[in-house]
């Protein structure tokens, strides 16, 4: 209670504050990546092309959650098929045929591997929310 009294004595907004005290880094870090693109975003267009690069920012990491969400929903699937029996008749599931390539992903890329991606979606992002050119069509709409 303290520390929201605190924040909200400050002027910090409360909500923001709690979920960046509650969640840890590794899932608050993209919503902070996020905000500084639209932050950039939002400086460098104003108007209605800065309404359609806010949407367009907001509609491309909505389908990043979405395919997030879609693999993990396809992991915990291959977690439950089976894809054979070990010599004692136990059936072996194909999420374990497959650790063995996981394990040589993570030994070949280690730590390195995961950082490199999201470096490459933020760039990506990036790219189509402040440097892509909007086609014209899309800016004469509205």
């Amino acid at each position: 209670v303290g520390i929201g009294a605190t924040a909200e004595m400050l002027g910090i907004p409360v909500l923001p504050f709690a979920v960046g005290l509650y969640l840890p880094v590794h899932l608050s870090t993209p919503a902070i990546v996020g905000g500084l693109i639209r932050g950039i975003a939002d400086k460098k267009f104003n108007g209605e092309e800065g309404e359609k690069r806010r949407e367009a920012g907001v509609l491309l990491s909505s389908g990043m959650v979405a395919g997030d969400a879609l693999m993990g929903v396809f992991i915990a699937v291959l977690a439950v098929i089976p894809a054979g029996l070990t010599a004692d008749g136990t059936p072996i599931k194909l999420a374990g045929k497959l650790q063995s390539f996981g394990t040589g992903i993570a030994k070949a890329g280690g730590d390195l591997l995961p950082v490199v991606m999201f470096m490459l979606m933020g760039i990506y992002l990036y790219h189509q929310v402040v440097i892509k050119k909007l086609p014209e069509k899309q800016k004469k709409a509205s």
